[in-house]
């Protein structure tokens, strides 16, 4: 009878202990969510080809946007850069570019005034906006896969 008993309590140990960590680590799993890390896509310098690369291969458009401080349209081009990465749900790298930080860089691009934006995936797009939906507009064709926020233009 001794030995039966041990038996018994051994069993009982054994199942205590299964259910035990399986408890554990239900809760584990539901409470230890892994944070994502958000990614950094707005920069106020201008990035390296090897910066924007990994961005590019993940389907993102790089936005350069090029300003002055005494520019007279630029806070519009700003509200429409600002709607447009809204409406896109961050799928763009912004590059906010002071031109005269930056005027050697400026000079290189050809910016011919501000504002201005050098828009890079797919190909690259130039021009001055200072609509949001034109901007989008020129923006979604940019992407190397659709995205579902552009699908109003197929």
């Amino acid at each position: 009878m001794k030995q039966e008993k041990k038996r018994k309590l051994i069993a009982f140990f054994i199942l205590f202990m299964f259910v035990g960590s399986s408890l554990a680590f239900a809760v584990i799993s539901v409470t230890g969510e892994e944070k994502k890390e958000e990614v950094k896509t707005f920069y106020e310098r201008p990035l390296e080809n090897s910066e924007e690369a990994p961005f590019l291969q993940q389907n993102y458009v790089i936005v350069k946007y090029f300003w002055s401080d005494v520019c007279a349209d630029c806070d519009l081009a700003e509200k429409a850069l600002n709607d447009a990465g809204t409406e896109l749900k961050g799928k763009l790298v912004i590059e906010k570019i002071k031109t005269e930080d930056w005027a050697n860089y400026t000079s290189e691009i050809g910016v011919p005034s501000v504002p201005y934006f050098y828009l890079k995936g797919q190909t690259v797009v130039t021009g001055a906006f200072t609509d949001s939906d034109d901007l989008v507009r020129a923006l979604c064709p940019l992407y190397f896969f659709n995205i579902e926020e552009c699908t109003f233009l197929s």
